[in-house]
């Protein structure tokens, strides 16, 4: 199933649903308080989440996380997507710098 003016290389490298949500919780954010700071309404988080909603809304998502200091990894040949929080750099235990 293909969008209008949306070709299969853009489709396939939406974040699946599962790292939307592995984002979320890195953040310690609700899907409210995501949807609240990213002008959508709790049910597009929802929908994300779940592998329902349209790229635009997940691009708004994934925007949103980056900007939060989430680093998306896209798949290569043989590793699939990956999630990294740019902003836990210590180790367990550890305070940062």
């Amino acid at each position: 199933m293909r969008e209008i003016g949306i070709d299969d290389t853009q489709i396939d490298m939406r974040a699946p649903s599962r790292i939307l949500t592995s984002a979320r919780i890195l953040l310690g954010k609700t899907q409210r308080e995501v949807a609240n700071e990213c002008g959508v309404a709790p049910k597009t988080v929802y929908l994300a989440e779940r592998g329902d909603a349209g790229i635009a809304a997940v691009e708004k998502l994934m925007a949103h996380y980056e900007r939060a200091g989430i680093r998306f990894i896209e798949p290569t040949e043989g590793e699939g997507w990956g999630v990294v929080a740019l902003f836990l750099t210590s180790p367990y235990g550890q305070q940062p710098d």
